[in-house]
């Protein structure tokens, strides 16, 4: 019994100690506690050191500048930096995208809006968030893309770049410096042939519907779900000459020969790899 009322009372002095970083101290520990407790501590330490005070989630984010929010305002989603608001749309869908980005005087939080339907996975023109000690402004961007895809690039204590896949026949990029942006793109030519990924689940998600669909047998691609019709869509933008004719009268014989497409012959024809 006293054995336990010891251990109580040591386990509420150990919550009761707690260093100037926020983090967690133990005393009274074993050897090995300690250890264990000391990379713990290391651990969160350094994490708060690399990535700073910062929080996010989908609807509201937290800097050293203060809390953006998002909610409904007069039937629309806005942004709101306290009490003003900093940017508002009447999409269906507002989210905050990845993590702030933190410099030496700025946050830089990117928004993404969108609707909501079957037909709305493409990318919608993202804004960026800019706080300072003086206050929030707003930079939209001047194309769609999918910049939550990618990671920023440190160029110095108050600049970021971020560079995009090749996306639709072209690069694109930003590059943000003492509170400017700039931003560019420039035709390109992407990868030709499909990764081992994308084309497995091409053949499994649409080949393996177009088995299970009669519309197939008579509209071929265009008598496909939604979603099929989007996961190829998404292929040939992000695919230099993919081959979507070809997709088609693969999924036509699918749906009407006793001998449907293998996989081999679907990497050959479609994602141009080797069979």
């Amino acid at each position: 019994m006293q054995r336990a009322i010891d251990a109580t009372r040591t386990m509420r002095q150990s919550r009761n100690i707690r260093g100037t970083t926020g983090c967690w101290h133990c005393r009274d520990c074993g050897i090995g506690g300690m250890f264990m407790r000391s990379m713990v501590i290391f651990m969160v330490c350094l994490a708060l050191l690399v990535f700073g005070p910062a929080v996010a989630d989908d609807r509201v984010v937290q800097t050293p500048y203060g809390t953006l929010m998002i909610r409904e305002a007069d039937d629309m989603k806005c942004v709101f930096a306290g009490d003003r608001q900093v940017h508002c749309t009447q999409e269906d869908l507002l989210t905050f995208e990845g993590k702030p980005i933190l410099l030496r005087d700025y946050a830089v939080v990117l928004i993404g809006e969108t609707c909501a339907g079957s037909a709305c996975w493409l990318p919608a023109p993202n804004h960026f968030i800019v706080q300072t000690a003086q206050g929030t402004t707003v930079q939209k961007t001047p194309f769609n893309a999918f910049w939550s895809e990618t990671l920023p690039q440190m160029a110095g204590p108050n600049a970021f770049t971020m560079a995009l896949p090749y996306f639709d026949g072209k690069v694109r990029s930003l590059r943000f410096a003492d509170g400017r942006f700039a931003f560019e793109q420039q035709d390109a030519e992407g990868p030709t042939a499909l990764t081992e990924t994308d084309c497995g689940e091409l053949f499994e998600q649409v080949l393996g519907e177009c088995r299970g669909f009669q519309q197939a047998c008579a509209e071929a691609f265009d008598g496909l779900s939604e979603f099929a019709r989007r996961a190829a869509e998404n292929a040939r933008l992000r695919y230099a000459r993919f081959r979507t004719a070809e997709l088609g009268r693969l999924c036509q014989r699918a749906c009407t020969s006793r001998r449907p497409p293998e996989q081999l012959e679907f990497n050959r024809t479609v994602c141009q790899r080797p069979g």
